[in-house]
């Protein structure tokens, strides 16, 4: 099973519903919708299209909408690229105009804020310009690095920082197209401080909406800012092509590692994105680079991983995701070598996935169940990247997909009711239904009480799955499952008798059940090493069973169950 999360661009190479449910079997948790591409009419189908992808392969999927805040772009240009050549002049204008070789629009006017001398980056810092004259209403720039760019590149200055509103109003009637049509994440493109974040806030709230917040980190000043980031934002994405531009490109992994660390400790969800499989957008396989970066990420801590332009556009937008999906289980084995723990620190929720996590690890439990509303209980137990299973109930198909972001997260829907025992007790249900659980599996369970305030997790619970017939001192290895029989003369897989029966007569059942404690070594020895699993001292188990019924015996722990 793949913990770590995939996060797809939808695009012209996924736009329609064959190759959307395709990519979300192929391993999407998460499809994104970039705003600086297409318009609202285009997004509005998209969505609508994706909605019906997800409840065709009957998975909950999230959507995350993109806006671009005062995020600084060019236009469009002739023949969908140009080229640029080393030495040339090129004018750069706030008209709206097809850009050419000799004059490209932005989106923004940037003459104010510009000076001789300045550096500035188009596309990921591929194409490099020096503004040698300031007009009015144009920059006079000669291309200092060329190259081939298409239209709408994101434009980077070096060591500027423009005081522009964070929010335009594209991004306001986008964020009222999200509400509408209850989109489920928001990253925030280009954040600089918390303030950015409480503006985006304020706007859904006078929309009527309540939308979890990814603070995209691209700039120098959110690196600055990021300990308040974190607090008000709902997670982070480390937008690493222009975080790259930003910085020398040598510091840009340690800063990842940083960003990474510092949003563990606060339990907020991580996205890392930008060329992440960037070849695969034209070839078929990825590079050896590629892969090492992939695992790297995930070794730090990333919840998820974010295709871009391979998915959007790519040639190979399934290739891709299978990919990600094998480097990702590939690499999670590594992962758990390493017993991390992430210690939470705060009040009475984070202390209970601390405690769940380690009972888990220590038990060596199949799963952590979270019965959650907020999400907020699955959320910390995510933090801790547990071996364990994470099983996630809610009876909410929002929080169902919007927990799609956290690391190892599997969520199922269950029933509201009134009481604890009765919600704990439909959860498993459903989780047997769907074969998240079988039974004779330990879990630990974590949850509120349902009466209680959202958000606050103060229960935790031990449980055996199933109905446990009895407990005793376990010899052999394998589960077995069968009918019950009493001896030799009824048909079974499981003989069930009051005292130990004679070697050639265990040899007979693939599991052997005894009352008495009272066993003979030797006999048990040859027994097992021949493959039958015997459960001694299980006190009044023949009262509880009769012959043809059908039982379990876990010799791990030691339980008869049915």
């Amino acid at each position: 099973m793949k913990r770590t999360k995939i996060i797809i661009t939808l695009g012209p190479a996924i736009e329609n519903i064959h190759m959307m449910t395709s990519i979300i079997r192929a391993g999407a948790d998460i499809a994104r919708i970039n705003t600086a591409h297409g318009n609202i009419t285009y997004h509005q189908h998209l969505v609508e299209r994706f909605k019906e992808a997800s409840k065709k392969t009957k998975k909950f999927i999230g959507i995350m909408l993109d806006i671009k805040g005062p995020e600084i772009r060019t236009g469009e240009v002739e023949n969908n690229e140009i080229e640029l050549k080393e030495g040339k002049t090129l004018l750069l204008t706030s008209e709206n105009i097809i850009g050419t070789s000799k004059r490209l629009s932005l989106n923004r006017s940037l003459s104010p804020f510009l000076d001789k001398g300045d550096i500035v980056l188009l596309d990921n810092g591929k194409i490099k310009l020096k503004v040698i004259k300031v007009k009015k209403d144009e920059i006079v720039t000669q291309i200092i690095q060329g190259g081939k760019i298409k239209g709408k590149r994101g434009v980077n200055v070096l060591g500027k920082d423009f005081p522009f509103p964070y929010l335009t109003r594209k991004d306001l009637n986008y964020l009222q197209f999200a509400v509408k049509n209850e989109i489920d994440f928001i990253a925030a493109s280009f954040v600089r401080r918390a303030n950015d974040i409480f503006e985006i806030k304020k706007a859904l709230t006078e929309f009527k909406g309540n939308i979890p917040i990814i603070a995209k980190i691209e700039t120098k000043s959110a690196i600055k800012h990021i300990e308040e980031i974190l607090w008000i934002s709902d997670g982070i994405m480390v937008a690493r092509g222009d975080l790259g531009v930003e910085m020398p490109v040598e510091e840009l992994p340690e800063v990842q590692k940083y960003l990474l660390k510092m949003a563990i400790a606060q339990a907020k969800p991580t996205i890392i994105a930008t060329q992440i499989l960037e070849t695969m957008i034209n070839q078929p396989i990825p590079t050896r680079a590629e892969v090492s970066d992939i695992a790297n990420a995930i070794l730090d801590g990333a919840d998820a991983l974010m295709l871009s332009g391979e998915t959007a556009i790519g040639k190979y937008p399934i290739e891709a995701v299978k990919v990600l999906v094998k480097v990702a289980k590939k690499t999670e084995t590594f992962f758990f070598k390493t017993s991390l723990f992430f210690e939470l620190k705060g009040g009475i929720s984070h202390n209970v996935s601390n405690a769940a996590t380690l009972l888990a690890k220590e038990m060596e439990a199949d799963a952590i169940l979270c019965l959650t509303r907020s999400g907020k209980t699955a959320r910390l137990i995510s933090r801790h990247k547990p071996k364990t299973k994470i099983l996630v109930a809610t009876y909410n198909e929002k929080i169902l997909r919007q927990i799609s972001i956290l690391w190892g997260a599997q969520g199922f829907l269950t029933k509201k009711l009134l009481t604890t025992d009765e919600t704990i007790t439909s959860a498993i249900q459903n989780a047997l239904k769907k074969r998240l659980l079988k039974k004779g599996n330990t879990i630990i369970i974590t949850s509120g009480e349902p009466s209680g305030p959202s958000g606050i997790t103060n229960i935790i619970r031990v449980q055996v799955v199933g109905d446990i017939l009895g407990k005793g001192v376990a010899f052999g290895k394998r589960r077995v499952r069968g009918k019950v029989c009493f001896g030799m003369n009824e048909r079974g897989e499981i003989l069930v008798r009051k005292e130990m029966p004679e070697i050639f007569t265990l040899l007979s059942f693939k599991g052997v059940i005894i009352e008495n404690e009272i066993f003979n070594p030797e006999i048990i020895k040859k027994a097992v090493k021949k493959g039958v699993t015997i459960i001694i001292g299980v006190k009044n188990i023949l009262k509880h069973l009769k012959p043809g019924d059908v039982i379990q015996i876990d010799p791990k722990r030691g339980i008869v169950f049915r």
